[in-house]
């Protein structure tokens, strides 16, 4: 597919998962935002400019965190636009939303728990909640890493769509 260059400053909207055709992973729906949602970017303060949340539903990322998740996908083997969408999915690119787990992609205490053990950290999910939108992409690779190796995936294996969503549901 031909993709055309972007913009150097611009931000790239993104619809839900669903919306974008699933063989298709350059395409993602644009839209023009429909104006700011000011009460969840205020609940979502430490996105901090990172993540601008649309009325009609879709939400905005910066070059920076655009940037992090070719990062990522180049890491964990998987398209950058699966990873986009599984983030979508879980918290709307939320980084505290209102759920019962933590985080971009909503750890579970048994995830978190998981995490903690291999890393040798304590986070909670209070911690989790308080980082900025990059220490949670940190958090984020580090447990699709841990889940990988869980589910048996040597690093050099190209994940599907559906084994990238099916280990972010995998305790560690």
């Amino acid at each position: 597919a031909t993709q055309t260059p972007a913009k150097p400053a611009a931000q790239t909207p993104v619809k839900p998962a669903t919306q974008t055709p699933a063989n298709k992973s350059d395409s993602i729906p644009t839209t023009k935002g429909g104006g700011v949602d000011a009460a969840k970017t205020a609940r979502n303060k430490n996105a901090a400019g990172d993540i601008t949340y649309h009325k009609d539903g879709s939400v905005t990322i910066s070059p920076r965190v655009e940037a992090r998740i070719q990062q990522m996908a180049d890491n964990l083997n998987c398209d950058s636009t699966a990873l986009k969408g599984l983030l979508f999915a879980e918290s709307g690119w939320q980084v505290n939303p209102k759920s019962s787990a933590a985080g971009l992609n909503q750890l579970t205490t048994d995830g978190l728990n998981g995490y903690n053990r291999t890393y040798g950290t304590k986070y909670t999910k209070q911690d989790i909640r308080n980082m900025d939108t990059m220490q949670q992409l940190d958090i984020v690779e580090n447990s699709l890493q841990l889940s990988k190796s869980i589910a048996g995936f040597g690093q050099n294996h190209q994940l599907s769509n559906g084994q990238l969503f099916a280990m972010n549901l995998y305790p560690a």
